[in-house]
């Protein structure tokens, strides 16, 4: 039986990689207006964010010492906010590119199989030690780690649908 974390979380990487091959490959790579990231660096970021919390769910843990979904609100509240610009910590910056939209979309696929097995597999309310959020968050739970992917890839969802709908213009005009 699927929880509905495990919904969100396969929903919303099926979106991504939906959005994504909505770009072609040079669009993909395109700034769409000054400031803005391309499509390809928003891919890139958001794989450098994921990337490794598979071996984050599966590595050490602890039992809480609190609410296991406490951080839930704050993350909502910070990543479900567009209107609110973020800055992005310096290790997962994205690269310059070029991307290639292809293959962030296999990798995104493997990457939520791995974490839909973990997500499986363990003791959701167990915090994991081997990562901390910045911001003075600290130490997630599995599902609050797990559903951190879920609210800062819609955040991305919808830049790259600002990104699309700014090249479609783009292109509109010309």
């Amino acid at each position: 039986m699927n929880t509905p974390l495990q919904e969100q979380l396969r929903a919303t990487m099926a979106q991504l990689t939906a959005k994504l091959d909505t770009f072609d490959a040079q669009s993909f790579n395109t700034v769409p207006y000054a400031g803005s990231w391309t499509a390809g660096q928003v891919a890139d970021h958001v794989y450098k964010s994921v990337a490794n919390i598979s071996r984050v769910l599966n590595g050490n843990t602890r039992p809480a010492d609190r609410d296991p979904w406490q951080i839930q609100p704050m993350l909502e509240q910070v990543f479900l906010n567009f209107e609110r610009q973020l800055s992005s910590p310096e290790f997962i910056l994205p690269g310059n590119g070029p991307f290639s939209k292809d293959s962030f979309i296999a990798l995104f696929r493997i990457v939520a199989n791995d974490i839909d097995g973990a997500l499986q597999a363990s003791d959701l309310t167990e915090l994991c030690l081997d990562f901390e959020l910045p911001g003075g968050i600290g130490h997630l739970t599995r599902q609050e780690l797990i559903y951190f992917v879920v609210v800062h890839t819609q955040r991305h969802i919808h830049q790259l649908e600002k990104i699309h709908k700014a090249l479609s213009v783009r292109v509109l005009s010309s």
